[in-house]
């Protein structure tokens, strides 16, 4: 059976990109497959290097990657690969698995699997893929990518992980007022809300620092439509908003009905959300259970299309 190798991110506990990288390297070694984290190390190199030089820039790496931290969740089982980065390079043995966000083929890997967490390009304003490759998409929300030779895969990996433990329903106050909004990937939109008590939550608060606000505010406000913040605040209680992109309907934000529960996609949808909040923390809870489910059809996939 092929070895996995993730590119990722260092684990951070609010990165969703890092999280579900992680957690699929945890679960393929937790399915008895052998896989490993490559740290994203030079990898925006690739998108302007000729592959002599991306060669070059492996080789250099390599003696920095053997003694570089690289942080991990404690409690999954994520080994990081150190080896010899040349071995990768045409080897059948093993599966590399890309965001999307990575251009290229920077290994050099045999075989090559490319995750959609986002809409390809989004990030990078630009997509540079080959020929012969399986894609994932995370979620029905994020676009479908076609490319001659390779397979978009009508399976989604999607891997959900939830801090359940900080985000609930336990010290909750009494009365609630004010409200909080977020950008993240929503960029600087134009603010469409009342700033009068609101709080900005931004980047450099933790999960811990985030669910204390949510306990208490009344209205959680995201200019960000994709970001988990939206369904974690709903668990603690608040009303949870999305403010609409332009030219998108709620349908074509999130297809399935059961992702909207207890989120208003607009502030007229508020009553609808009120109405669907209690349906969000089950539903969840059904998601996580489910990634193993999503891990192991992935991997059906995979030993079917690269064959030993």
């Amino acid at each position: 059976m092929k070895k996995f190798i993730i590119f990722s991110a260092a684990y951070n506990e609010k990165s969703g990109g890092a999280i579900v990288t992680h957690r699929l390297c945890h679960l393929l070694n937790e399915a008895g497959r052998e896989a490993y984290l490559m740290p994203l190390f030079y990898s925006h190199e690739a998108t302007i290097l000729n592959i002599g030089e991306v060669a070059a820039r492996i080789q250099m790496e390599t003696q920095n990657l053997l003694r570089a931290s690289f942080p991990t969740n404690p409690h999954f089982n994520t080994p990081v690969y150190r080896d010899n980065l040349h071995a990768l390079r045409g080897n059948n043995d093993y599966i590399v698995i890309y965001p999307e966000i990575i251009s290229g083929n920077p290994l050099g890997a045999r075989n090559v699997v490319r995750w959609f967490l986002h809409d390809p390009g989004y990030h990078t304003g630009h997509v540079a893929y080959s020929p012969g490759e399986l894609y994932f998409r995370h979620s029905a929300a994020t676009k479908e990518f076609h490319m001659t030779g390779s397979r978009m895969s009508p399976h989604l990996l999607h891997l959900g992980y939830f801090p359940f433990e900080l985000y609930n329903m336990e010290h909750v106050a009494s009365e609630r007022h004010g409200t909080a909004y977020m950008f993240r990937d929503g960029r600087e939109r134009p603010i469409v809300h009342d700033l009068t008590d609101s709080i900005r939550l931004t980047r450099d608060l933790s999960h811990a620092q985030v669910a204390e606000i949510f306990k208490r505010i009344k209205t959680f406000i995201c200019y960000d439509s994709r970001t988990l913040y939206s369904e974690l605040a709903v668990l603690c209680g608040c009303e949870s908003v999305v403010i609409p992109e332009d030219g998108v309907t709620e349908e074509q934000w999130r297809p399935e009905v059961e992702t909207r529960s207890g989120i208003a996609y607009g502030f007229d949808k508020l009553p609808k959300a009120r109405a669907t909040a209690h349906l969000l923390l089950p539903f969840m809870q059904a998601k996580q259970e489910e990634s193993r489910l999503s891990m192991e059809g992935m991997l059906r996939e995979t030993d079917a299309f690269f064959p030993d």
